[in-house]
Order: C-alpha cells, then sequence, then structure tokens
C-alpha cells in the first residue's frame, strides 16, 4: 500500500497455507476426527484459514536514508543465520519485531535496528482465562543489529552480468543480544545473559560462475545466580 511517494506500508498474508482438498475429515457424529475417513461427512480446518505473518511501515527520506518499524523479514547472506523463506512452498520463515533505520553512504548501505525478541510475557495466575501479561521489563530480550553492506539491487543484477561485469555483493551484519533475569518457580532470577554475532557474508557472480560464502560466530556469558 503506497500511501505516498515516501511512505510504504507492507504485509505478508498466508491464505490456506498448507491446505489441499480433503484437508481435515470430520465425522458425521461430531467435531472428532473419524477413525474411517471414508465415513466422514464434512471437512473442518485445522487452524487458521487466514494468517497475517508480517505488516511493517517503510517511510523513506531521499537526502538521509529510510525509516522501517513493525513485523518485517530478515534476510541476511546465504541463509545461515536468518532466512526470510520469500519462496512459494518455504513454510518458515525470520520474521522479527524491529524498528530499523538504513542509510546509503559511497555506495554502502549502513543499517542500525532495535529488535524486540521477546517481552517475557507470563501466563494468569489460578488458570483463569485473561490475556498473558508483561510480569517485569527485566525478563525481556533485547537486541541489537548492525550491518553494512555492499549489495547491487536484485533488478539490477541480470544487467551486470549481461554486460560481462563482475558482480560482487558482500558485507558484515553484527547482533547483541542482551537478557537481564528470567522467570523461574514463578519467580524472577537474575541470569545477565549477553550474545554477541559476528556474520561476514560475500558473493561473487561472473557470467555463469556464482561463488558465495557466508561465515558466523556465536559467543557470550551469562551470570546466573
Amino acid at each position: 500500500l503506497n500511501v505516498s511517494e515516501d511512505v510504504r506500508v507492507k504485509a505478508t498474508f498466508d491464505v490456506l497455507d498448507n491446505v489441499m482438498l480433503g484437508t481435515g475429515p470430520r465425522s458425521y457424529y461430531g467435531s472428532m476426527s473419524s477413525a474411517a475417513p471414508v465415513f466422514a461427512g464434512t471437512n473442518e480446518m485445522d487452524g487458521q484459514a487466514i494468517v497475517v505473518r508480517r505488516a511493517w511501515a517503510e517511510v523513506r527520506n531521499r537526502d538521509l536514508g529510510e525509516l522501517r518499524f513493525g513485523i518485517m523479514p530478515e534476510q541476511w547472506g546465504l541463509g545461515m543465520l536468518y532466512n526470510a523463506g520469500n519462496r512459494l512452498d518455504d513454510d518458515y520463515s525470520t520474521d522479527l519485531g524491529r524498528v530499523m533505520a538504513t542509510t546509503k553512504i559511497a555506495g554502502f548501505y549502513i543499517s542500525a535496528a532495535y529488535d524486540f525478541i521477546a517481552e517475557g510475557e507470563s501466563a494468569p495466575l489460578n488458570g483463569s482465562f485473561r490475556p498473558v501479561y508483561d510480569r517485569s521489563q527485566l525478563d525481556d530480550v533485547d537486541q541489537f543489529t548492525f550491518s553494512v553492506v555492499r549489495r547491487v539491487p536484485d533488478e539490477d543484477e541480470e544487467s551486470v552480468l549481461e554486460r560481462g561485469d563482475l558482480l560482487l555483493n558482500g558485507g558484515v551484519h553484527f547482533q547483541l543480544r542482551n537478557q537481564d533475569a528470567k522467570l523461574e518457580d514463578d519467580e524472577l532470577v537474575l541470569l545477565a545473559a549477553t550474545l554477541y554475532t559476528p556474520d561476514i557474508w560475500g558473493q561473487l557472480r561472473y557470467r555463469g560462475l556464482r561463488l558465495e560464502v557466508e561465515t558466523l560466530f556465536i559467543a557470550g556469558f551469562s551470570l546466573h545466580l
């Protein structure tokens, strides 16, 4: 949805995902699955017919860069760490709630983001049927993401290769993830956990040749008392 030339709202919906004719046979005598499908009287959906996977907004300033916020896909390199799952038959994907700013300097895209990984929600007490709630901000998982990448836009890649030019893409991706406490036996326990994840990706394409490599390292520490 293009609100204006510089403001867009994007979303991804799964409609009847992994559903085919004959899915979910039910018996004549209730809602339980029929032991003998040949006697099934109707079909009943298992799960939701329409699922909203992503929804985010993009605000662009032609001089400064672009701001994105919402639940959006994350793709980096070969997909070892994060894979957007954008192909038609992909059932899984990396979708993050985040606020991200991107700018372009000297041909490099520089991005910084804050990711809402987990809010530490707790179930209501006494088994009551009420919405879950966020007991404390201390058990939230916070993630900061930074990247510097040189990448030719997808729509321009084929024209570069057809001219016989060498195509080079690559960059560095770094994430810092932190959690101060965790819920254990209905009590908050000091955790002080931090993860550092650097990821380097490079791609070389020339005519029919394609060489691509990605390497990453995850390190961290935790103080559990």
